[in-house]
């Protein structure tokens, strides 16, 4: 995996106690399993300056009108505290997003309409924030492309200790082996969605996760990511890992200013005002926990940081 120029290759693994989680009726509650793997994760990533990843996302989508879909993607990203980042989705070994911020700008490419969109980066948006599909600064941004919108779920997961929701419910966790290595499966409902994160037993980090919800439509949303190249590194990376410059002939796409409300009758009664509905802390999405031959095996291993630049 390189981005920029950055590599992505083997190096020595640090290698973690075991979780001693294994589910069974006389373990842990699964809430408290599942309250301790993303508190151990968060202990791996806490000292991390920047995070180098690789991974393979399946979405599916099953209408009552539309029939299946499945379309997949590979992201290789590069996440620096606290605004840095630079998300690159290949599809059939092709480039069809860029979503990168230098700190101070989030930009977005679509090589395929040749468009993109800038917008000032939000203070520490790696730190506390998100950048999903459904909650802003990014909704626009993300809009482009879509397999982008999840993501920096990964960092997000590591750096924010109210992951879990107050709403989260009907928590469950389960030992079973994937890709050959043991692991934890943590589940839980919140607001109607079901979300599952997959531990590696021993190292403690995440090998796959899905998001699971069905919209008013009757339409299911199946999104699984599945890691495959972890990398920590304790080293800022050089500014040149975060510049873009807009290729020839990319136009930039502006939004279109709000019309001006037409002023009511004078003898009309104003309209009911109007409440608008809080965002979801993620964008939920629905799969099965079943082995999805992507093609590669994650490794999820801890990597020593390559030297300073």
């Amino acid at each position: 995996m390189t981005i920029r120029g950055l590599a992505l290759v083997p190096a020595a693994v640090i290698v973690m106690a075991p979780m001693g989680m294994a589910a069974d009726k006389n373990g842990p509650a699964p809430e408290a399993q599942t309250q301790a793997a993303l508190k151990r994760l968060a202990s791996l990533y806490g000292p991390a300056w920047t995070l180098t990843y690789e991974s393979v996302i399946t979405t599916k989508e099953f209408g009552p009108a539309s029939g299946a879909q499945t379309t997949q993607a590979t992201v290789h990203g590069v996440l620096q505290k606290p605004n840095k980042f630079r998300l690159e989705v290949m599809q059939n070994n092709k480039l069809i997003g860029l979503l990168v911020s230098d700190g101070d700008t989030v930009s977005l490419y679509s090589p395929l309409q040749s468009v993109y969109r800038r917008q000032a980066a939000p203070k520490n948006l790696l730190l506390g924030g998100l950048v999903t599909a459904d909650k802003t600064p990014l909704a626009r941004l993300t809009s482009l492309v879509p397999a982008v919108a999840m993501t920096p779920a990964l960092f997000s997961l590591a750096t924010r200790p109210d992951f879990l929701g107050p709403n989260a419910t009907d928590f469950a966790a389960s030992a079973l082996t994937l890709h050959g290595q043991s692991a934890l499966d943590c589940s839980w409902t919140e607001e109607g969605a079901t979300e599952h994160l997959i531990f590696n037993q021993s190292t403690g980090l995440p090998l796959r996760s899905i998001d699971s919800s069905t919209d008013k439509s009757g339409t299911t949303t199946q999104q699984q990511e599945d890691l495959t190249a972890i990398q920590v590194g304790t080293v800022p990376l050089p500014p040149s890992a975060f510049e873009w410059t807009p290729p020839a002939g990319a136009k930039p796409v502006e939004d279109k200013p709000a019309a001006a409300p037409s002023a009511p009758p004078a003898a009309a009664s104003p309209p009911p005002s109007k409440t608008t509905p809080s965002l979801r802390h993620r964008r939920h999405r629905k799969t099965d926990t079943g082995d999805t031959d992507s093609g590669k095996t994650p490794s999820n291993k801890i990597i020593r940081p390559a030297t300073s630049p």
